[in-house]
């Protein structure tokens, strides 16, 4: 396990480190989504997620968020 650390700014914002963008093959643009699972939160690339065997679009990232449980 690797860690890679960052700091957030005043209004939430963080930068993900270079190797954490490449390991996800982020490029520029690309949406990122982040699953709370139990204590840990995953980073994810939407691009590569899929639901119901399709690729996955911003509208059913959102409905599929509206599914999970606020902190």
């Amino acid at each position: 396990m690797d860690l890679e650390i960052t700091k957030m700014t005043a209004k939430g914002q963080i930068t993900l480190p270079v190797a954490i963008r490449n390991r996800l093959g982020l490029k520029t643009g690309d949406k990122v989504g982040f699953i709370m699972d139990g204590g840990e939160i995953r980073v994810v690339n939407v691009s590569s997620l899929t639901f119901d065997g399709r690729a996955a679009h911003s509208d059913e990232m959102a409905a599929h968020e509206k599914k999970e449980k606020p902190l």
